[in-house]
């Protein structure tokens, strides 16, 4: 497992802990089609097209809090550092009240929910 997707999957743990529901946001391109059943092949999807999910940019996970409180957070681990895309998108979010950033460890998370931090960086 890469760096990244272990942190992503500790990090949803916690969230699980805490009480807060996790949702990956999935962004990019998939297939999708009618799946049938072949006698000899087994399942086969048939009639397929390219679907395009959260669009290009969209934060990894959206974190369901008490109270309403959603934050939309991109993880990140090494040295990878958010894409301009990544970046235009937690601006966005923020522009609309939410909180959002980018996050390497449980306390960057937990600076972008204190309502009493501000001018969290988005760019980690």
């Amino acid at each position: 497992m890469k760096a990244e997707a272990a942190f992503s999957a500790s990090f949803q743990l916690w969230c699980g802990k805490q009480g807060y529901i996790v949702l990956r946001l999935n962004s990019g391109k998939a297939w999708e089609g009618v799946l049938i059943h072949h006698p000899e092949l087994g399942p086969i999807l048939i009639k397929l097209r390219r679907i395009s999910m959260c669009h290009t940019g969209t934060s990894d996970l959206l974190v369901l809090m008490p109270k309403g409180q959603a934050v939309f957070v991109e993880t990140k681990a090494g040295k990878y550092k958010a894409t301009k895309e990544q970046i235009a998108f937690i601006r966005a979010v923020r522009g609309l009240g939410y909180k959002a950033g980018v996050i390497r460890s449980i306390e960057d998370f937990k600076k972008i929910v204190d309502p009493h931090i501000k001018n969290i960086s988005c760019e980690n």
